[in-house]
C-alpha cells in the first residue's frame, strides 16, 4: 500500500504537540488542494479532521479511546463512528 507520511511523533511537550498538528495540518491542507477528495476517513487525528474542514471535504472520525477531549472531532466531523456501537 502506498502513503504519504506527514510529520512524525512531538514527543510530550505540549507546545510541541500544539506546533506540530498545526504543521501536519498545513501539511495535509497542502497536500489535498487541488485534489478530488470525496471523504476524508481519520482514526483520532485532530490535523485529519482540521485539514479535511480547510479542504471543505466531508469526514468521518473513528476513536476508541474515552478519555480524549472530543469537542473538535464532533464539531467538526460529519460523521463520527464509535466503537460502543459496533
Amino acid at each position: 500500500m502506498k502513503y504519504k507520511l506527514f510529520g512524525k511523533h512531538p514527543g510530550k511537550n505540549k507546545f510541541n504537540k500544539y506546533l506540530f498538528n498545526l504543521l501536519r495540518t498545513f501539511r495535509l491542507f497542502l497536500w489535498g488542494m487541488g485534489k478530488k477528495i470525496d471523504l476524508s476517513v481519520t482514526h483520532g487525528s485532530r490535523s485529519g479532521i482540521l485539514a479535511s474542514k480547510l479542504l471543505g471535504v466531508p469526514a468521518v472520525i473513528m476513536f476508541d479511546y474515552e478519555h480524549m477531549e472530543s469537542f473538535l472531532f464532533k464539531s467538526l466531523s460529519k460523521y463520527m463512528l464509535a466503537t460502543d456501537y459496533l
